[in-house]
C-alpha cells in the first residue's frame, strides 16, 4: 500500500510505503526521492512512537545502485500476521510538516473518522510512523496516486530471496539464478514462476472495505501521470 508520483520517473517526485513487506520481513514506512530531503533528526529521535524498534535512516535521497536506500524512522513494524488478526484502518497524514502513518483496530474507531470528518489530534496512541520533514523536502514532491498491489520479486524481495526465514526454500530454487539489483533471472523469479506455487499464490488475497482521501478544505484531486498515459510508465 503506497503512493507515488507518476509525472517524473520515479523517484524524483517521492514515494511513500505504507505498508510494504518484502518476503518475511515486517513493515516498514518509508519514504524516497531524489535530491536533497532529510527527515528532523530531533524530531524523530523525541518523537519516536511506542513500541518502535529498527534503524532511524533520516536522508530520504534514493539511489539503490550507491546504497542509497531512502528514509525509515524508528517506527512500530507489525508483521503481516498481526494485520490479519487485528484488521482496522491504515491511515496516513500527509502535511508540508511531517508525515504520519496510522493503525486503528477495528473496535477502536474513533467517531471523527466513523463521521468522515477526521481529526489526528486524538490519534497518537495508534501511530505507526512519524516522518518529520525538514523545508527542503516539500518542494521537490509531486501529487501522488494511490497504489495497492502484491509485488512478486522485484529489486528488494528479489534481491533478499533466499536468506533468512527465506533460506528454507530449497536448494533448488537458490541455484543457477543470480543476485543483485534488476536481475531478471533471480531466484525469487525462479520460485515464483515455478507452477509447483500456483497454489499458494492464487490464496493470497487483500480484504478491504473501503479506500478513501480526505483533503483539507475538501479540495478536490486532478488526474495521474500514470492515467494521462492511459498506464504507460516512463522511461526516460
Amino acid at each position: 500500500f503506497w503512493a507515488m508520483n507518476s509525472d517524473r520517473l520515479w523517484p524524483a517526485g517521492g514515494e511513500l510505503d505504507i505498508m510494504e513487506f518484502a518476503n518475511y520481513s515486517p513493515n516498514k514506512v518509508t519514504f524516497h526521492i531524489s535530491g536533497n530531503c532529510h527527515l528532523d533528526t530531533d524530531k524523530v529521535a523525541k518523537c519516536a512512537p511506542l513500541g518502535q524498534a529498527g534503524v532511524s535512516s533520516t536522508d530520504c535521497e534514493t539511489n539503490y545502485f550507491v546504497n542509497k536506500l531512502g528514509c525509515m524512522p524508528k517506527q512500530r513494524q507489525p508483521d503481516g500476521e498481526f494485520f490479519s488478526n487485528n484488521p482496522g484502518v491504515i491511515a496516513s497524514e500527509w502535511t508540508s510538516e511531517h508525515i504520519i502513518v496510522y493503525h486503528i483496530p477495528e473496535a477502536s474507531i474513533p467517531a471523527d473518522l466513523e463521521k468522515e470528518t477526521p481529526d489526528t489530534s486524538g490519534w497518537k496512541k495508534w501511530i505507526l510512523a512519524y516522518l518529520p520533514l525538514q523545508p527542503g523536502c516539500t518542494g521537490s514532491i509531486g501529487p501522488q496516486e494511490l497504489i495497492l498491489n502484491m509485488q512478486l520479486c522485484g529489486d528488494w524481495a528479489g534481491s533478499t530471496f533466499g536468506t533468512h526465514q527465506c533460506g528454507g526454500v530449497g536448494w533448488k530454487y537458490l541455484s543457477g539464478c543470480e543476485k543483485g539489483l534488476s536481475q531478471p533471472s533471480d531466484c525469487c523469479t525462479k520460485f515464483v514462476t515455478d507452477e509447483a506455487q500456483d497454489s499458494l499464490l492464487a490464496t493470497q488475497t487483500f480484504d478491504i472495505k473501503s479506500l478513501k482521501v480526505f483533503t483539507r478544505g475538501g479540495i478536490g484531486s486532478s488526474d495521474s501521470g500514470t492515467f494521462r498515459r492511459g498506464g504507460v510508465p516512463l522511461t526516460a
